[in-house]
């Protein structure tokens, strides 16, 4: 029972969709600009930097509370709530299952569920390196 709530609370947290209601409210939808996802990457294809910058930040958190929250009361289920979290990002329920592509959802629970620490080190300094060589975040979602 611990492991499907501590699931269903991570999807719900993964699921708010944060680039979007950011976006909406300063008048511009991601949804139909660029690719059309609602992450980060996209916001920042609408042009406007700070909001993706406050989408980054807002999806990196939504990430780590879910697996916290997990940590707090049921550590020994913690990847269930990363994986919900990171599931609710990619499919939110509300969106028709259509969101983001989970790259900084999963940059935080990756690296703080301690169970693949050195591969959430590894992926964020791969689309650190990536995003400031390249100049370009797309590709780091494959």
């Amino acid at each position: 029972m611990a492991k499907l709530f501590v699931l269903i609370i991570g999807y719900l947290l993964g699921a708010v969709p944060f680039g979007l209601i950011i976006a909406l409210r300063c008048g511009k939808d991601p949804r139909t600009e660029g690719s059309g996802n609602i992450g980060a990457t996209n916001v920042l294809r609408t042009g406007r930097k700070g909001l993706a910058g406050a989408t980054l930040i807002l999806d990196l958190c939504k990430g780590l509370l879910a697996v916290l929250l997990a940590w707090r009361w049921f550590p020994d289920v913690v990847g269930l709530a990363a994986l919900g979290a990171f599931l609710g990002h990619c499919f939110p329920i509300w969106l028709k299952f259509r969101g983001g592509k989970g790259v900084a959802t999963l940059m935080v629970v990756d690296g703080r569920t301690g169970q693949q620490h050195m591969l959430g080190l590894r992926f964020r300094e791969s689309t650190t390196e990536g995003a400031f060589f390249d100049r370009a975040a797309s590709h780091l979602a494959v």
